[in-house]
């Protein structure tokens, strides 16, 4: 099983080529990077188990609605630091030329290399419109989860552009601010619109939930400093139990069932703040019990955390092989869950 990830690693990586994982100032790799993209693969897996496979237990959709709440967020704030580390003594023309190049091969190719591996094992894409299929590609609305690939592509090329532009980290505030509310006018307007086009409404749907996946990756960028810096264990405890605070009170006031994916946003405003802070919350977590225990296996998935994301949804035989396994063994609730998860993942 560990094979096809080897596979998966050559045709597309997370951890951009010619672009090291965030080092502290010993040189060391900091390993809750690794560990928080490990724990929200896993919550990427946990919500897709609830989504398409059967409700195990009782608060399965308060548990779908918290995950969906910041799970693919995450992915995109941390893209953001990695961006903050790279370019803290500035950027030129000619490393934005070396960025986009890069970027083309580990997520553009990837992004639509995968979408026709899709279409191909697709066991209804006989009865699928081609058509259809071909204007999701190429307008980048895209396929769940492969609709990512093309979103942190968009992402982070015009991240990198912002922060050339914007010379201090200031700026680059200013301009943060003007997307969130660029990102809520937005999200107002697709809510009163009514496209019968599928090309206008698939290519509003991925302008749209772009604007949101720049906040995010620009917050990332923001934040960097803020979360790579070195603390004492006390110092991360009381972030994160801020952090956690903040998120729940979040959730449990405004939250709702919201989807970056279809950008189905049940409220703008919470959606952002539960991103933020649910984001920012597995970091200081990931960074508090690593200061503990060494988690290796979840380091390990978050390093190969593009892969499982790719191989673990409906398409592929995994998801159907581990409901199977379930109902064989009669494994229901949480342990259902849970073995779901073990199978997409070993």
């Amino acid at each position: 099983m560990c094979r096809k990830f080897e596979v998966v690693s050559n045709m597309a990586s997370f951890n951009l080529k010619g672009m090291k994982l965030i080092e502290n100032q010993n040189g060391k790799r900091l390993a809750y990077i690794d560990v928080a993209k490990g724990l929200g693969i896993l919550l990427v897996i946990c919500g897709h188990v609830i989504v398409e496979g059967e409700k195990p237990f009782k608060y399965s959709n308060i548990l779908r609605d918290y995950i969906y709440s910041f799970h693919m967020a995450l992915f995109f704030v941390v893209s953001g630091i990695l961006i903050g580390h790279q370019l803290k003594d500035g950027v030129n023309i000619s490393y934005i030329k070396k960025r986009i190049c890069s970027y083309i091969q580990s997520l553009l190719i990837p992004y639509y290399s995968w979408s026709v591996i899709y279409f191909i094992l697709d066991n209804k894409s006989i009865n699928h419109d081609i058509y259809e299929w071909f204007l999701c590609i190429i307008t980048f609305r895209g396929r769940a989860p492969i609709w990512f690939l093309g979103a942190l592509f968009w992402a982070e090329v015009l991240a990198i552009y912002i922060v050339y532009i914007s010379k201090q980290r200031k700026n680059v505030i200013a301009i943060t601010v003007t997307v969130s509310i660029v990102s809520i006018i937005s999200w107002k307007q697709y809510e009163q619109l009514s496209i019968s086009s599928v090309f206008i409404r698939y290519s509003v749907i991925s302008l749209f939930r772009g604007v949101v996946c720049l906040l995010f990756v620009l917050v990332g960028y923001i934040v960097s400093s803020m979360i790579i810096k070195n603390e004492k264990k006390l110092i991360i405890g009381i972030k994160l139990c801020v952090l956690t605070l903040l998120n729940l009170c979040i959730y449990g006031l405004f939250g709702g069932e919201s989807n970056l994916h279809t950008f189905s946003i049940g409220n703008m405003y919470a959606f952002l703040l539960e991103g933020i802070s649910g984001s920012c919350m597995l970091l200081f977590l990931c960074k508090f019990i690593c200061k503990i225990i060494n988690l290796r296996n979840l380091k390990w998935i978050g390093q190969h955390s593009l892969g499982i994301m790719c191989l673990h949804y409906t398409h592929l035989p995994f998801m159907q092989y581990a409901t199977d396994i379930c109902n064989y063994i009669g494994f229901s609730g949480g342990r259902r869950v849970y073995s779901f998860i073990c199978f997409c993942t070993c």
